[in-house]
């Protein structure tokens, strides 16, 4: 599935209210949206630079190939006498890619240094919402202390992916990997008797594929520099917070997943378990005002955590049914929580991840 960053920044402004602590959420990722669609762009020009000549090339061997077609030539002549033409296709192909792959590893590292960089400026202010005004009993001249990050500490967040590899490693496996698959559409080709159109036309695919692949790491890798991010500016302020919740977001691309675990508690000590393309936001977890201040008996407001239930009775069941597909939907209005539709699991490679669980396993 190809993602569309455009339309979830024009979504996010028709999501509901669910409370201060939600419109908070909502703000701080309507930021974080804003530098991934800027990444994007800037990989779509690089895309277009690199690889979009090599395209043209693609469509004027299809109209030529429909041409011969037309003609009377058969088919395996045509793939024949245009054999080398594909061969050289693929080594262009191979360079555009590699460019591209190159320029947005630069983009996405710059964009992982940006993200930790709002991590840095906003959780104070998150937090701060979060815990809401001084109650009356507190003195106004008590003002809460907040650590921020240095730039070196900042820098530590870029470069790399959640399992600790160099993410250039990453973005270097793209063009290789185009190139097999590549080949092996020729060589097939070959020896079953493709249809050359349909050759060329793979070839294609296998283009917009890559451009796929490039995107995912730079959205993932941006998300997980700005959760880490995040998740040491709480850290480093445990005199204020004490873990952080995670927050789903409650629009129809949500994932049953994140839903079922919306509301969760996890330790600043503890990553947030996800999966490619995770939107999930992570609200702190803040001491009480009597707990910072030492004062006692003071009066608090207190922001509801909503679970996936609470989140799916407040959007409406039109939603909710868009949200969770038809056979969970059924479930759920039967009385099935949401929270039983999602897990964490781990995973060797990457860690905690969080699963889908079947509707099949859900039945039993």
């Amino acid at each position: 599935m190809f993602y569309d960053i455009e339309w979830e920044l024009k979504a996010i402004e028709e999501e509901p209210s669910l409370g201060k602590i939600y419109d908070v959420a909502r703000t701080y990722r309507k930021k974080l949206l804003d530098k991934q669609a800027e990444a994007l762009r800037k990989m779509k020009t690089s895309y277009q630079r690199n690889v979009g000549p090599v395209l043209e090339e693609i469509t004027r061997l299809e109209d030529l190939i429909e041409e011969l077609s037309f003609l009377g030539q058969q088919d395996n002549i045509i793939f024949i006498n245009n054999y080398q033409r594909m061969l050289n296709i693929l080594d262009q192909l191979e360079e555009g890619i590699s460019k591209y792959s190159e320029e947005s590893f630069t983009i996405t590292k710059t964009g992982q240094l940006q993200m930790a960089t709002i991590a840095n400026e906003a959780t104070e202010k998150i937090t701060k919402n979060v815990l809401g005004k001084k109650p009356k009993g507190v003195p106004a001249s008590f003002s809460i202390s907040w650590q921020k990050m240095d730039p070196e500490t900042l820098e530590s967040f870029v470069g790399f992916t959640a399992d600790g590899s160099p993410l250039v490693s990453l973005f270097n496996k793209i063009a290789p990997e185009a190139v097999e698959e590549l080949s092996n559409i020729i060589e097939q080709g070959i020896i079953v008797g493709k249809n050359p159109r349909a050759v060329a036309s793979e070839i294609r695919g296998v283009a917009n594929i890559s451009k796929y692949r490039a995107e995912r790491i730079t959205r993932t890798e941006m998300i997980r520099a700005n959760r880490e991010a995040t998740r040491k500016a709480y850290s480093d302020n445990n005199k204020i917070v004490n873990g952080y919740y995670r927050i789903a977001i409650p629009d129809q691309r949500v994932c049953p997943a994140c839903l079922a675990l919306s509301g969760k508690e996890y330790q600043t000590s503890e990553i947030l378990p996800t999966h490619p393309q995770c939107r999930c936001v992570m609200v702190p977890k803040t001491l009480s005002w009597a707990e910072i201040t030492g004062i006692e008996g003071l009066d608090e407001e207190e922001g509801k955590i909503r679970n996936g239930d609470d989140i799916l009775k407040e959007v409406g069941d039109e939603k909710a049914r868009l949200i969770l597909g038809p056979g969970r939907y059924n479930l759920w209005k039967d009385g099935l929580s949401v929270s039983r539709m999602g897990t964490e699991v781990f995973d060797a490679n990457w860690g905690w991840q969080t699963r889908v669980i079947p509707i099949v396993e859900l039945n039993k």
